[in-house]
């Protein structure tokens, strides 16, 4: 409030030639308004999202449940239920409940993936919280992600949803986007189930994909590329 407050000051202080200048003051006055009521800057002037305001940002709500309500189900949490029925009245996603209790636990007491998974089980889960809240603000800022695979490492990439191929080859590299060729694709289900390159090539799944393909989610790719 007090930025939106010194702003409005200083425009208000000079004389507005450009039509530019003039909407930016309506802007400002609009959201020194919805700050003033307490409510987040967001509106339908665009130029309020210029305004680099932390209210204005994308919000996730995650709650911190007891192991009891995690198990009980999220329906049986009367407080969740009143987070959530207030970002609803604004518009705003469902919360992601945890358990730091039990996302601890998870964390450090068991050596395979099978004993985590059979102790997430048991709370009703198939995911730790941490997953959630990954994917949930994945989602929330549309990143999606996309893999290389080599003999020594694996490694994500995370991209804008509705990145095409020769763009998410320049995240790796700028000559890769500007020599781009062709990217051979594995969707990240057929590269699991098939476990790895050679059985997705056994069963159909490797595919050649040109610049303009739109990035799908977890895409396994390797890029071919001509400096």
């Amino acid at each position: 409030l007090a930025s939106v407050e010194k702003r409005l000051e200083k425009m208000k202080s000079k004389k507005l030639k450009k039509e530019e200048d003039k909407l930016l003051l309506e802007s400002l006055e609009e959201a020194h308004q919805l700050l003033q009521k307490g409510k987040p800057a967001k509106g339908s002037n665009h130029l309020l999202n210029t305004l680099g305001l932390l209210s204005n940002k994308p919000v996730l709500y995650v709650c911190n449940v007891s192991e009891e309500s995690l198990r009980a189900g999220e329906s049986e949490n009367r407080l969740t239920e009143k987070v959530d029925g207030f970002l609803k009245e604004r518009g705003l996603r469902p919360s992601v409940k945890i358990c730091s209790t039990v996302e601890e636990e998870a964390a450090t007491f068991f050596e395979t993936s099978e004993e985590r998974q059979e102790y997430l089980l048991d709370f009703g889960l198939e995911e730790t919280g941490l997953s959630k809240v990954v994917l949930e603000v994945s989602d929330l800022m549309n990143l999606d992600v996309f893999y290389t695979v080599g003999p020594q490492e694996a490694r994500a990439w995370p991209i804008i949803t509705g990145t095409i191929a020769s763009e998410a080859a320049g995240k790796i590299h700028t000559d890769m986007e500007k020599g781009f060729i062709a990217a051979d694709t594995i969707a990240y289900e057929d590269y699991v189930r098939h476990n790895g390159e050679k059985g997705a090539r056994e069963n159909g799944k490797y595919r050649v994909e040109g610049r303009d393909y739109v990035v799908q989610s977890g895409d396994v790719m390797h890029f071919k590329f001509n400096v």
